[in-house]
């Protein structure tokens, strides 16, 4: 769409990873909980200034076999 990609990094706490990124317009920051077997969860927040933090989008996912 024009615009260069997003580059997100972090890190593990136990089970959780967490990645953030900064561009010129505001913050961004996903969680990837895998602490449950078989699942994980997924939460996407905003921020205009990398402090207060708003939810963007959430999901569960599940392993179906």
């Amino acid at each position: 769409m024009g615009m260069p990609p997003n580059i997100f990094r972090g890190s593990f706490d136990g089970e959780v990873l967490t990645l953030a990124c900064k561009d010129p317009q505001d913050h961004s920051r996903a969680t990837f909980d895998l602490s449950q077997k078989g699942q994980y969860q997924f939460r996407m927040e905003v921020s205009p200034d990398g402090n207060q933090w708003f939810p963007f989008m959430e999901g569960q996912y599940a392993l179906k076999i």
